[in-house]
């Protein structure tokens, strides 16, 4: 069931998808959310091979734009302060690269600080996934995720996609 990540019994007894209905994405994290608000099992981070799921990606940058508007859209169904949490987590990530304009050398040791403790816990998950020739460009993904939460999620939140694909 549900792509191996629970027992069937579990996923029938809390109605399935039936939650996430009105999403055009986020079925599979809004379950594991209705897991933990009915406190219905144990929900554990699994870092094991055979629970990695790949994908190709998009054709385009069209493509991805819209796929992850998409994405971000299922935040709308997310409990109020998962909510705020996530806003909170991407407003600091936003102003951690604002710091050195702001505070100057103490802003540069705020970002290389962060830059350095986010490193350390994304490496072990690097080295998990079998991906940590990424490592190295890591500031530049941080960038570009700063970039994504602040301006492609707010997108998918205020104007969701309409459609599975880019025809909207």
């Amino acid at each position: 069931c549900c792509r191996g990540f629970c027992r069937a019994g579990l996923f029938h007894r809390l109605g399935g998808f039936a939650h996430s209905i009105r999403s055009m994405s986020g079925d599979d994290d809004l379950f594991v959310q209705e897991v933990r608000r009915r406190d219905a099992a144990p929900v554990r981070f699994v870092f094991d091979p055979a629970t990695f799921v790949t994908t190709d990606a998009p054709p385009s940058w069209r493509a991805w734009l819209h796929q992850k508007r998409r994405h971000a859209s299922a935040g709308r169904f997310y409990a109020r302060g998962l909510q705020v949490h996530l806003w909170l987590f991407h407003v600091t990530g936003l102003l951690r690269w604002l710091a050195p304009a702001v505070l100057g050398a103490t802003g540069w040791g705020l970002l290389a600080a962060t830059l350095l403790a986010e490193g350390a816990v994304l490496g072990r998950a690097a080295r998990a996934f079998g991906e940590d020739d990424l490592m190295p460009l890591f500031p530049l993904w941080s960038v570009g995720y700063t970039l994504y939460a602040t301006v492609v999620a707010p997108l998918g939140l205020l104007r969701p996609p309409t459609s599975w694909q880019e025809t909207d």
